[in-house]
């Protein structure tokens, strides 16, 4: 996500120097990061992110400076914090990464075969055989 379009999003289209006053640092520190060809520095976007009630690991994956990957890693493969993860998790955020590892399945996975097989509709396997009499002709 760009930056500017995460920060408008996060603070509401806050105008810089209510964001600087909201974060307690100098408008100019924060002027000069926003027009800053690298951007945010993290430990910006961590101090926005707090103050805006936004995951500050949520606003370093949206922004690019760390993976999702990372983010997850952080947490650890530990099976207790995982368990407690999973019972804070939202409805909504267990149903889009399900319907995430779902996609990257799907990605992988080849198609169903073209021949016709046991469990292929009567109609179907008519349908698909060559030279055949087909239902319904």
């Amino acid at each position: 996500m760009d930056m500017k379009q995460w920060l408008a999003a996060v603070t509401k289209d806050a105008s810089v120097n209510a964001i600087a006053r909201e974060i307690e640092v100098p408008h100019k520190t924060l002027d000069t990061q926003l027009r800053s060809p690298t951007g945010l520095k993290p430990d910006m976007v961590v101090k926005i992110a707090r103050a805006y009630d936004v995951s500050p690991v949520a606003a370093l994956v949206d922004l690019g400076l760390i993976t999702e990957k990372e983010a997850r890693d952080s947490v650890g493969l530990d099976p207790m914090r995982r368990s407690s993860a999973l019972r804070d998790a939202t409805d909504d955020e267990l149903l889009r990464e399900i319907g995430r590892r779902i996609g990257e399945r799907n990605a992988t996975v080849s198609p169903l075969p073209t021949r016709p097989g046991p469990n292929m509709p009567v109609e179907e396997a008519a349908r698909r055989r060559p030279g055949k009499p087909r239902l319904g002709d």
